[in-house]
């Protein structure tokens, strides 16, 4: 069984539909490095990873798929190093 979960992210891109994942990727969201980790949500609250699961997204009616940078527990504090990051996604 699914267990909810809550998780600190800050919300970066939202794809409204498939046409619009199809047409935006990949170069829709910046390369992050690799310490950092973005997360799809659609708005049921599932991940999407792999373009089956835009596709089933489209079918279930789950869209928009939310694009989130994840907050690592370095981050929570002000510093250069996420000020730096957040200003190179444009946040």
């Amino acid at each position: 069984m699914a267990e909810e979960i809550k998780i600190n992210a800050t919300l970066v891109f939202e794809i409204t539909s498939k046409r619009h994942w199809i047409n935006a990727f990949p170069g829709a969201i910046p390369e992050l490095p690799k310490t950092e980790k973005y997360i799809w949500i659609d708005s049921k609250g599932n991940t999407a990873n792999c373009g089956e699961d835009f596709m089933k997204a489209d079918s279930a009616g789950t869209y928009p798929v939310k694009v989130y940078l994840l907050q690592r527990i370095c981050h929570t504090e002000k510093n250069e190093y996420t000020e730096g990051l957040l200003k190179y996604l444009g946040l």
